[in-house]
This record gives C-alpha cells, structure tokens and sequence, in this order.
C-alpha cells in the first residue's frame, strides 16, 4: 500500500477553493516525486517534507499554503518533480493564494496539490462572524412591525474587520450551516401590487402620503432641495 492517497487538484482549479471546498482522496504519484506537507500543526521554518513534527519539534510540515508553493517552485526550478498533500483541518484565507502556469507543471510531470489519505480538508476565504444582536437602533425599529423586532438580528460587520461590502451585483455572501443564506427583501414571496398613495398624480405631486404602504418596505422621505439641480444659475440655464 502507498504511504498516502490523494486527489490530483491542478493549480488552475485550486484557486476555487479559497470560499470552500472539501478534498477527497485517491493515489499520490510516483516514487520520484518530492513531497512537501501542510498540517495544522506545521511550521513555515520546517522543510515541509514529513507529514507530523518529530518528537524534537524541530523540523515536519509547513503551516501554510504560500510557503509549500514557494517550495514548489523552488523545487520545481532545481528540477524536482514535486507535489502537495495537505493534513486534515479547516484552513481559513485572509488573503489570495496566488498560482499561476508555473505552479501547474508539465503534462509529463504535473504539480499536485491533494488531501493526504481519507483526510479532510477545508478551505474557507471567508471570516466567522459573530456577536449577533436584537436590533436596538430606535429609527430601525419603528420601521419593523412588532410582532417581527424580536425575530431580526444584526451584527457589526466593521466591528469585526469587515469592511469590503462589495458592489452590486458582486455583494459578499453569507452562509449558514453550510448554506448560503439569501438577500433580505420586502416580500419574501412573489411581488406586492398596492396603491402607493401618491397626493396628487395627475397635478404632478409625486410626493407619497403618510399613509403609504411604501414606507413598511423601506422608502424614506428625502428632502428635494438637497438633490439636482439647486443652485438659482442651474435653474435659470435650465429653463433657457
């Protein structure tokens, strides 16, 4: 039996595990290749070239993924022919892993990255959020019907260093017990047809009425001196 069974992943595909993925296994290469480990409980000052620490603590796998490319690509330059197997654990990215044509290898000799065995292996680019709350803020909450306040709960995102929302239609997700959770919205079902209660369509005042539905879903009152043109000269070149 080989020492270790792993999956081929190429460097192309590899970049799509930085959200999440679970490795499987199945057979390493040959006997020629050098192998480089990465474990949880590894040591970028190690050679990466045993899959534990041995009993000195002084030399066994690498603890992270940019230090086992780097020595892939060292390897791979000296003419090693060169492979990954990662130890069971959850990897968490604050940043890209970087991998390019050269970190692929040859047809004949490919680079691998693999879960060693029937480990698993997790990779997530995410962050854990926590410290979730009943909203508190007044304003929110004459916004959210009774009966719903105790049932909506928020999180500082920038309280936890989140401060990359991302711009429509790239948001971030968010998942939940291995779902991804979908985008709040006003109904949750199909689509409301109401009267918006406008005070005067046909005179041309657009304005709505305190008794709109429209502000249950979220509208608020913008006052119009404070957007387009305002100034006297715009107007004046406007009606010219």
């Amino acid at each position: 039996m080989p020492d270790s069974m792993c999956i081929p992943i190429s460097a192309s595909r590899f970049i799509m595990m930085m959200l999440l993925m679970v490795l499987p296994s199945s057979r390493s290469a040959g006997h020629d290749r050098v192998v480089f480990y990465i474990a949880k409980n590894g040591s970028d000052s190690w050679s990466g070239m045993r899959p534990t620490p041995n009993r000195g603590r002084t030399d066994g796998p690498f603890a992270s993924f940019e230090r086992a490319r780097d020595a892939v690509r060292q390897g791979t330059a000296a003419g090693l022919h060169t492979a990954v197997c990662i130890r069971q654990g959850v990897y968490r990215f604050d940043r890209r892993l970087e991998l390019d044509s050269v970190d692929s290898g040859t047809k004949e000799h490919p680079i691998i990255w693999s879960a060693l065995n029937h480990e698993n292996v997790r990779c997530i680019g995410g962050r854990t959020i926590g410290r979730f709350r009943p909203v508190q803020d007044p304003v929110a909450l004459k916004r959210i019907r009774r009966e719903h306040r105790g049932k909506i709960i928020v999180a500082d995102l920038r309280a936890q260093g989140v401060t990359d929302f991302g711009v429509l239609p790239s948001r971030m997700n968010l998942f939940f017990r291995g779902g991804r959770m979908p985008v709040a919205r006003y109904s949750n079902q199909g689509n409301i047809l109401a009267d918006p209660r406008i005070v005067d369509p046909v005179g041309g005042d657009s304005r709505l009425r305190d008794d709109s539905p429209a502000w249950r879903t979220g509208f608020r009152r913008i006052p119009l001196e404070t957007i387009g043109l305002v100034a006297d000269e715009f107007r004046t070149s406007a009606r010219d």
